[in-house]
């Protein structure tokens, strides 16, 4: 017996299935030839995966102070989700904001000396200077020495800020926490970094499945992929947004990668999906159900009904699925076949 390759079937043979059981309920034995969608596809099995996962750290050594979230957590973009204890952080900056402010004492002074010496030294024309020259380049060598310490003093407190600023950790994006790592009074490093929580990005997820390298010319961007997740669903459908250049060596195949939408969190990184690739789908077939056929001599046949008469006739065809075949010649749209198992 020839065997029939199977593929899977679209929406419009769903419809023409429905009709066809309708059919059968009313008139026994025979349905009708109709036209419908049908689609050649490839099994594999593929998993989801967040679109972004990030380990979070400290970017500064302290001790946890409080773990805002847990595991499960639901947290938005810049967000606190980890407090470091902030005392330490708290008199540095109180030491860099009086060294400021000495800072720009000495400023003030240099300036108001830098202003007196300049009267002095710049006369009308005409006029000789009130003091030497090396006393008003002194002046001025003073007043820019203060300026540049305080431009320093102002950048080590703006560092000092930023620092207690970072003993509170926030998170990076919309996300949900997958992994708590810390609890509160651990010691923590930023170097080497010692990691406080995992979040992932699950409002987006990635189907990954692998092909075997002979399909590189039938699957690519824009490939059409339903796929069914145990303990969630059946019948999501979805498409290639990208191939992965690099083809694996041990197993020459080559990954594909869908983005599956996931604003109700009905899927979770990590399940498996049994994934079904179209790799040729036929529009406007002419099709008939699956165990119509009958082999024969050389190919398949059906037997057709016109009125009380019925007769074997060759039939040859394409794409086949579970339920449903393509015809490509012997049959015309319209015409009655009987079912083999209704004889």
């Amino acid at each position: 017996m020839r065997s029939i390759h199977r593929a899977g079937s679209g929406t419009a043979l769903a419809l023409v299935l429905a009709s066809w059981t309708a059919a059968l309920a009313e008139e026994g034995s025979t349905v009708q030839v109709r036209r419908g969608e049908l689609r050649e596809r490839i099994p594999a099995t593929g998993v989801l995966l967040a679109r972004r996962t990030t380990k979070l750290g400290p970017q500064v050594s302290g001790r946890v102070l409080e773990v805002l979230v847990d595991v499960g957590d639901e947290v938005r973009e810049g967000d606190s989700v980890v407090r470091l204890d902030p005392a330490m952080f708290q008199i540095e900056v109180a030491q860099r904001d009086a060294e400021l402010a000495a800072a720009q004492a000495s400023l003030d002074e240099a300036e108001a000396e830098y202003q007196r010496m300049k009267a002095l030294w710049e006369k009308p024309e005409g006029q000789e200077p009130s003091v030497p020259r090396k006393q008003f380049d002194d002046a001025k060598a003073r007043q820019a020495g203060a300026t540049a310490r305080h431009r320093q003093a102002q950048e080590t407190l703006r560092l000092a800020n930023e620092r207690l600023a970072e003993t509170i950790v926030r998170a990076p994006y919309d996300s949900v926490v997958s992994k708590r790592l810390v609890d509160p009074g651990e010691p923590v490093t930023s170097a080497p970094i010692v990691h406080l929580l995992e979040v992932q990005d699950v409002a987006t997820l990635h189907l990954e499945f692998s092909l075997p390298q002979d399909l590189l010319a039938s699957v690519g961007k824009g490939s059409i992929v339903e796929f069914d997740v145990e303990g969630v669903g059946q019948g999501f459908e979805g498409q290639v947004a990208f191939v992965f250049p690099a083809i694996e060596e041990s197993t020459r195949s080559f990954r594909c990668r869908v983005v599956v939408p996931n604003g109700d969190a009905r899927f979770r990184p990590g399940l498996l999906a049994r994934v079904l690739v179209v790799v040729r789908a036929v529009e406007g077939a002419l099709v008939v159900p699956r165990e119509a056929l009958s082999p024969a001599a050389g190919g398949w046949e059906v037997r057709v009904v016109e009125g009380d008469r019925e007769a074997a006739r060759a039939v040859k065809i394409g794409v086949a699925t579970d339920e449903a075949v393509e015809v490509l010649e012997g049959l015309q749209e319209g015409e009655r076949v009987r079912l083999p198992s209704h004889r």
